[in-house]
């Protein structure tokens, strides 16, 4: 699956995420930051950005789920 492109340089935002990988909650977000396997963000959740190596990552859990 290719990540589609953002006019924010590249990366995705909160919403983006949760339409590409549904199955992806809240929680497996606020844990995948909490162990340190995405970047903190300083932005509230619902307007947080993720890097392309954060979508990878994301990806990559979805794949597990599935």
């Amino acid at each position: 699956m290719t990540l589609p492109s953002s006019s924010t340089g590249g990366s995705l935002g909160h919403r983006q995420i949760r339409s590409l990988y549904p199955r992806i909650t809240e929680k497996h977000l606020q844990y995948l930051e909490k162990w340190g396997l995405l970047r903190p963000s300083m932005l509230p959740r619902e307007r947080r950005e993720y890097s392309f190596a954060d979508a990878q990552t994301i990806k990559q859990l979805a794949t597990e789920l599935d």
